[in-house]
């Protein structure tokens, strides 16, 4: 079984951007999408119209200082390669009690409909409650041009 690292996220956190599960090269580095073709950071660099920070810690930092906490919505689950479609076993993460620790989440932002898919089947209460977006994915999977995948996440985060 694969496992999802423990969120970014602080108390000041307003928005939060959950993907599905880790891939195996973000396994493998212990990081949030590390897979080189993989457009999160570029496109949240983009988007603040920064220049893209190197280390990771530097890369999380950068999130919480814009009131970005990240996350995965599944715990766990078995899967073979990188593909989401090959997810079995899914186990999600206990959301109600992250929101009541993280109350100021005002907004999720779904990175992909796999992520949108397992938390509206775990918990589609909190789904209908909680204002939410589902973005294209940055994953290398979903090939649509650079363009379009940044207006939609500029969209998603109100810039």
């Amino acid at each position: 079984m694969e496992h999802c690292f423990p969120p970014i996220i602080d108390k000041q956190s307003q928005i939060l951007i959950l993907g599905s599960l880790p891939g195996p090269q973000s396994l493998r580095a212990a990081q949030y999408y590390a897979h080189p073709q993989n457009k999160f950071w570029q496109l949240i660099f983009s988007i603040f119209e920064a220049p893209i920070i190197d280390n990771y810690q530097g890369k999380c930092d950068f999130l919480l200082k814009h009131n970005i906490g990240l996350w995965d919505v599944l715990q766990a689950a078995d899967r073979e390669g990188a593909l989401d479609n090959n997810i079995r076993n899914a186990v999600a993460n206990d959301f109600p009690a992250f929101f009541a620790h993280y109350p100021d989440i005002e907004r999720i932002i779904f990175n992909g409909r796999t992520a949108e898919k397992y938390f509206k089947q775990r918990y589609t209460e909190l789904y209908h409650q909680m204002d939410h977006v589902c973005v294209l994915s940055s994953s290398p999977a979903c090939a649509r041009a650079g363009n379009i995948k940044e207006q939609n996440w500029r969209q998603a985060l109100n810039l």
